[in-house]
């Protein structure tokens, strides 16, 4: 294999591993809308990608709103994506009916949540609690109280509502739920 060849391949196995946690997000929203009564009324309509590339994903938005006009809510499960979704929604004067969640910075949303905004509420896991829970971690094994084998398990005081946290596949470990951002605290976090 050439040295270029090499460089494309390596590329595009990076671009498949980094969307393999995006496709993950996909299939639980998918099982949630389906197994979750609160959700009955909603219907996905179309899974679209954005690449993390915030003009690839202005160009998604702008379709899906020209394709289903009567379209109520845009899930992104990217902080580009998100950014741009609201971007999009708003220059088409639709923040009204059409809401967008999903995973953001709360610097880059800023201006479109609120009472006129497309963004009544987001999600970003907490800063603060994923840098303590990587220095309990490191704690925990400089200790030799975990050893960081896939399936082990820990508790953190203080973190995951008291839940025991699972080290996954290649020592992944899953800070647990996503902190809540809306109009009533934004302004509180600057980053």
């Amino acid at each position: 294999m050439s040295s270029r060849q090499d460089v494309q391949a390596r590329s595009q196995s990076y671009r498949r591993a980094r969307s393999q946690p995006r496709n993950d997000w996909i299939a639980q929203l998918r099982s949630t809308l389906t197994a979750d009564s609160q959700f009955a009324r909603l219907e996905l309509v179309e899974v679209a990608y954005g690449n993390d590339d915030e003009v690839e994903s202005a160009k998604q938005v702008e379709a899906l709103l020209a394709k289903y006009p009567d379209l109520k809510v845009i899930v992104a499960p990217t902080t580009v994506g998100i950014v741009a979704a609201a971007r999009a929604v708003s220059d088409a004067g639709r923040s009204a009916s059409v809401k967008v969640t999903g995973l953001g910075f709360p610097n880059a949303l800023k201006e479109f949540v609120g009472e006129d905004g497309p963004v009544p509420i987001f999600g970003l896991w907490s800063m603060p609690d994923a840098g303590y829970l990587a220095y309990k971690v490191a704690d925990l094994l400089v200790k030799g109280e975990i050893t960081g084998a896939t399936g082990e398990t820990f508790t953190i005081p203080g973190l995951n509502d008291g839940k025991p946290y699972t080290i996954g596949p290649d020592g992944v470990i899953v800070l647990g739920p996503v902190f809540r951002f809306d109009e009533s605290n934004i302004d509180q976090f600057d980053y």
